[in-house]
This record gives structure tokens, C-alpha cells and sequence, in this order.
């Protein structure tokens, strides 16, 4: 905004398309991550000696410490992996406003979950501050997720997949 000189927000989930790794710390909200696997009793980010020390914990299980990112991978699924990304990240946005981008939203998460994010921005109680959801083949998540339907039949009309297009191709960093 040119004359509060605040700048927008944008966040771009492109890189985690296929790539699932937590790139942060402690900020995942216990809620998320309840959510996206009730059997998580916790997830701690801690630092000893400089090295990161990660430590997962199911219920009636043993804790399991981790010093790298990636293995999370081995005991989480890849959906609950993108979700606390996507989740946290969007959580940002929807208190402070912006944009995030996120190509093929549906991929590693079910219907349910794909259609509470949609959710979310499109509560204006959640999304004070205009917070966007800008993510590719929506035409198929909509129609997947009965969002197309009622109240939101005008967004299956003018909902496209962004990322299909040249023009929006290129400006979200891929080619023309």
C-alpha cells in the first residue's frame, strides 16, 4: 500500500509441490497438527549444541528424536507433512493479509482437508484482512468437493486453473 507504505504479503508454496520438508521450527500450531494426524500427541523443535534436535511423540508410544527435518518423513504421512506448511503458512495470511500460492493443492491431502482451507479464507470472521488463496486445478476440487454447488456455484464458473495459463504460469515463476 503506497500510502500506509506497507508492503503485501505473498507466500509461495511452489517449492513444497513435491517436496515435503518443514522449513521452520516451533510456530506449527498443536491444532494443525492434531488435525492432520490425531495419533500426534507432540512435535517439538528443539536446539542443543548449535544442531537441531526434533522431537515426535504418538500416543502410547516412545518419544522418537530426530536431527533432521527429513525424517520426519519416515513416521508422517506426506499430506501431514504439506499440511502443517500449508496450514501455518496460511494462518499468516488469514491474520495479517496477503496472498499464498499453492500449486495442486489437492496433492497429499484428502477432500476434507483441501475444502476446510478453501474454508477458511472464505470465512470473513477468519480472513479480516483480505487474505487470498491463489492455487491450481481448482475446477477439479471444486467439483471433488461440492464447492462448485450452492452458494459457491459461482466460483466453479469463474474458477480456472491458474497455473494452465501462460500468462499466470510465468508470473507465479514457471514458463511461458
Amino acid at each position: 500500500n503506497k500510502k500506509t507504505g506497507e508492503k503485501m504479503r505473498v507466500v509461495n508454496l511452489l517449492q513444497f509441490t513435491n517436496i515435503n520438508v518443514l522449513p521452520f521450527s516451533d510456530n506449527i500450531p498443536a491444532e494443525v497438527i492434531t488435525y492432520l494426524d490425531p495419533t500426534v500427541e507432540s512435535l517439538r523443535f528443539d536446539e542443543k549444541d548449535q544442531k537441531a534436535v526434533i522431537r515426535l511423540k504418538f500416543k502410547g508410544k516412545e518419544e522418537i528424536v530426530m536431527n533432521n527435518p527429513i525424517q520426519l518423513n519416515n513416521y508422517l504421512s506426506s499430506g501431514t507433512v504439506k499440511g502443517m506448511i500449508t496450514f501455518t503458512l496460511a494462518q499468516e495470511v488469514l491474520q495479517k493479509g496477503g496472498y499464498i500460492v499453492v500449486d495442486e493443492v489437492e496433492n497429499h491431502f484428502n477432500k476434507e482437508i483441501v475444502t476446510t482451507l478453501m474454508r477458511f479464507f472464505m470465512d470473513s470472521k477468519l480472513n479480516k484482512n483480505g487474505g487470498t488463496l491463489i492455487f491450481s486445478n481448482t475446477l477439479t476440487i471444486i467439483t471433488a468437493t461440492k464447492l462448485g454447488t450452492g452458494p459457491y456455484k459461482r466460483l466453479a464458473e469463474w474458477c480456472v486453473p491458474a497455473y494452465a495459463r501462460p500468462t499466470c504460469r510465468a508470473a507465479l515463476g514457471g514458463t511461458k
